[in-house]
């Protein structure tokens, strides 16, 4: 399957996964998908630990080091407690800056 960068394009806060039949890669929802262990194309930014089964506190940890180490960034205390959803965590990676996000 070809894969193509983040495009960025959104639809009612949600990306767009595919586009043309081509897989369009989303790094964050991918990271998700990782380490939840779930399907990421049914991930989207309103994804949060009330619609996931899998994103207890335990992976949540998981998820914040993965982010960190994935992303280049050091997460403060406060910054992952707003991280209450996949688009919680796009905001907060997007004021830091990180690119493709």
């Amino acid at each position: 399957m070809t894969r193509v960068s983040d495009c960025g394009a959104t639809r009612n806060d949600e990306r767009v996964h595919s586009q043309g039949g081509l897989d369009v890669s989303d790094p964050l929802i991918d990271l998700f998908g990782r380490v939840l262990m779930v399907d990421a194309t049914r991930l989207k930014d309103s994804s949060s630990p009330e619609t996931e089964e899998k994103w207890d506190s335990l992976r949540g940890m998981q998820l914040v080091a993965e982010i960190e180490e994935k992303f280049a960034v050091e997460l403060s205390t406060d910054e992952i407690l707003t991280m209450e959803s996949i688009g919680a965590v796009r905001k907060v990676l997007k004021e830091k800056g990180v690119p493709g996000i």
